[in-house]
């Protein structure tokens, strides 16, 4: 029985599997498109799933709005920003991200380190202010474009009501005026605060007489040097007690303990810049001025890296021109053995090994070894060997030719090279080393990032004293508007030899290639003792002491502006943010300059082929009765506008009639005579910082083509500058060697021995190679200078 019911079971497992013709086919499987119906027996097609009875293909990206978490966002524009597939911001706003390609949705706006910033309307105390641009807080005056609060305290002579009005150390006395207390420390006697003297002064922890010393704002090296008896980065600043620490609000740099007032806040000198090597955002962030792609500081390029085209040694890194290139091998430094002068750093091969050049100060050449920078004629000593301190070679160092120098002379009457020759002069020449601004001729003295300080040149003319290479470079060294003579200011520039005749007017065989000469008075640009804060005199020409006043860079410089020293119209002279009282760009006398800080809205006031100083341009915008095509072309310069020049054509100027004056109330710009309708007033132009649309609306003349608001004019790539601060952002001014002036361009770098270096950013001498002495190419990583 067991046996007959095995037998049946695996007959029927036979036919099942489909022995013999009898079997049944499998029926055919459902239809399954995508978007189909599903369940209740009715199945999807493979790699589909069944949702919400609908056959669905499966999620491999995210849309637009969807969650990222597990898969990634189907548009390729599209971030995946807090777990959510986020489509590119078209524009940024206000307080908004922005980038080159973010630009910021108002129009008004800058992108400033990455932000959407909407321009100021009114300036923070301590921030900048000018004509356009007043102080948000009414109490606070502009006072050198900086808005600055009313002093807290009287100083002596000032009005008090009570003891407590007076600063600290003084007493309100007889006539309500604040002054020392009846019982003070007579002159010689030891002070710790002016306030104890009765003098006023003390300086160098002494009672002085009055006017033996500095007063606050004034030049110093020392605190002996200041009646306040407290120096700080080259500044005598505010008495102890007095002054204000770091991050206090502040009006001007002598306000502050640290002599540096920046932002609208005391400022610490020594963090304000990176040296090289150091991390940075950008230029701003390097003392040097130049940040790398890599985010590191660079050296400037003091001298020509190798392979650069060069004319003599001197102009070389490496010291070495060979067939007009500079060139990748090293000097050999002083005692080397060498078989050619050449060879050597010094220039000078003696007795077969390489000697120091005589004469000088004895200090040690470029190129050579030294333990600190007091050894080095350039002051600048980086990784044990003395290099430049500047684009122009210092006092007593190696040179080849004149143009090389500082003092613009190359002494090579015991040797060949030379060395650089001390002319004699009351002030130091730009480029040379400096402790304080105090023997400067420009009053300046920074480290330009070599490391070392040096007299920092000014922008514009070159000062008294300064080194020229033409009459036209020196200030008043041409006629102006309201000196049309050729040579008005008896200035000129003593270069070799006589030239008597216009427009040079050398009639000196003194050939010391300084600015010299001069009338009674300071022509415009040069320096001047203003507040007493430089000891130099107030006579300025055209304006006297009211248009001595610190420009820029804060130094007291005579403006003029003021015919026959009549300042009714113009009290402080020649003022960048009052257009009645500014001097205009262009190409004629008018508009001839001696720094940009006399130019409307401060445009650069740079050389014409001439050399001649002129305000420069701030854009294309077509002036005064010029030809325009109608009324709808916004070309002419603002004021103007295209009018019927009643001859059957059109030209810019201002309608008469049928329109709305500058100042008076407006809805739209149409209404106005100036097609400017500015805070439901009508205005003749606009102010810095305000949305543009053209160059012509613009008092500065200049739309910034990518913020698209009006902006202070700079020189492009190729145009003629005396100064970085000159040129467009990401350029800056090359000036060849023994030149005062040069062109905008790209700024050039080099990194020193044992720093990285690629193709972009070559050695300033030696070569990029690796760890393994190979040469390195655009692929290589870690690659550093090697000698």
């Amino acid at each position: 029985m067991l046996r007959h019911s095995l037998v049946a079971v695996l007959l029927g497992l036979a036919i099942a599997g489909g022995c013999g013709k009898s079997r049944t086919e499998p029926a055919a499987p459902p239809s399954c498109p995508t978007g189909g119906s599903c369940g209740a027996g009715q199945a999807c097609c493979t790699g589909e799933v069944c949702v919400a009875g609908t056959c669905t293909a499966p999620t491999t990206c995210s849309g637009t709005g969807s969650s990222c978490a597990a898969h990634p966002c189907c548009s390729a524009a599209d971030t995946c920003q807090s777990g959510t597939c986020t489509a590119p911001a078209t524009c940024g706003p206000t307080g908004g991200l922005c980038s080159g390609s973010v630009p910021c949705c108002s129009g008004a706006d800058t992108c400033t380190g990455g932000t959407c910033v909407a321009p100021a309307r009114c300036g923070a105390t301590g921030e900048a202010c000018s004509g356009s641009l007043p102080c948000c807080n009414a109490a606070d005056s502009c006072l050198a474009n900086v808005c600055t609060a009313p002093a807290s305290c009287s100083p002596a002579s000032g009005a008090c009501a009570g003891d407590a009005d007076c600063c600290v150390g003084l007493v309100c006395g007889t006539g309500n005026v604040c002054a020392a207390p009846a019982t003070c420390t007579a002159t010689g006697q030891p002070c710790t605060l002016p306030s104890q003297c009765c003098s006023l002064a003390c300086a160098g922890d002494l009672c002085a007489a009055a006017g033996s010393c500095g007063a606050a704002g004034a030049a110093c090296a020392a605190k002996a040097d200041c009646c306040t008896n407290a120096c700080a980065n080259g500044l005598c600043t505010a008495p102890s007690g007095t002054c204000l620490e770091l991050a206090g609000a502040c009006g001007q740099s002598q306000d502050c303990c640290s002599g540096l007032c920046q932002g609208g806040a005391c400022a610490n000198p020594s963090t304000q810049c990176a040296a090289n090597g150091a991390a940075c955002q950008g230029g701003a962030d390097c003392c040097s001025a130049f940040c790398g792609s890599g985010g590191t500081c660079l050296a400037g390029a003091f001298c020509a890296a190798s392979g650069e085209p060069c004319t003599s040694s001197g102009e070389c890194c490496s010291l070495q021109c060979t067939a007009g290139t500079c060139s990748t091998s090293t000097c050999k430094q002083l005692a080397a053995t060498c078989a050619a002068a050449t060879e050597c750093c010094s220039g000078l091969c003696t007795g077969g090994a390489c000697a120091a050049l005589p004469g000088g100060s004895g200090c040690t050449t470029l190129g050579n070894a030294c333990a600190t920078g007091a050894d080095c004629c350039s002051a600048s000593c980086q990784g044990g060997v003395c290099t430049s301190s500047f684009t122009c070679h210092a006092y007593f160092d190696v040179c080849y030719r004149n143009e090389e120098c500082c003092s613009g002379v190359c002494d090579t009457s015991l040797s060949s090279p030379g060395r650089c020759q001390q002319m004699p002069g009351s002030c130091t020449q730009d480029g040379n080393p400096c402790d304080s601004g105090t023997n400067c001729c420009t009053r300046l003295c920074l480290d330009m990032g070599s490391g070392a300080k040096v007299c920092q040149p000014a922008s514009g003319c070159r000062m008294t004293g300064d080194y020229c290479d033409s009459t036209a470079a020196c200030c008043g060294g041409s006629p102006d508007a309201l000196h049309t003579s050729s040579n008005p200011y008896g200035v000129f520039c003593d270069r070799a030899g006589r030239h008597p005749a216009p427009p040079d007017n050398d009639t000196s065989t003194k050939d010391d290639f300084r600015c010299t000469g001069g009338t009674a008075c300071n022509p415009p640009g040069n320096i001047c003792g203003g507040s007493g804060a430089v000891n130099a005199s107030q006579n300025c020409c055209d304006g006297k002491k009211a248009v001595c006043k610190p420009d820029g860079n804060g130094i007291y410089r005579c403006f003029g502006g003021c015919p026959n020293n009549d300042c009714t119209q113009c009290p402080t002279g020649y003022d960048p943010g009052n257009p009645a009282c500014c001097i205009p760009p262009g190409t004629g006398p008018a508009s001839v300059c001696q720094f940009r800080d006399q130019c409307c809205d401060g445009s650069p006031c740079v050389p014409d082929a001439s050399g001649v100083l002129h305000c420069a341009p701030g854009g294309s915008c077509l002036a005064a009765n010029a030809p325009c095509s109608g009324a709808g072309d916004t070309s002419c310069c603002a004021p103007g506008s295209c009018i019927d020049d009643g001859a059957g054509g059109w030209k810019c100027g201002q309608p008469t009639s049928g329109c709305t004056a500058t100042g008076q109330g407006c809805a739209a710009g149409g209404e106005c005579c100036s097609t400017l309708c500015v805070g439901a007033t009508c205005v003749a132009c606009v102010p810095s910082g305000t949305a543009c649309t053209s160059d012509g609306q613009c008092c500065s003349h200049f739309c910034d083509p990518n913020g698209h608001v009006c902006a202070t004019p700079c020189v492009a790539s190729g145009g003629a500058c005396t100064a970085d601060a000159d040129c467009c952002a990401g350029t800056v001014c090359n000036v060849p060697p023994g030149a005062t002036s040069g062109t905008c361009g790209s700024a050039t770098v080099c990194a020193d021995m044992g720093a990285p270096c690629s193709t972009t950013v070559p050695c300033c001498v030696g070569f990029c190679g690796n760890d393994v002495g190979e040469v390195c190419t655009g692929t290589m990583t870690g690659c550093t200078c090697l000698e």
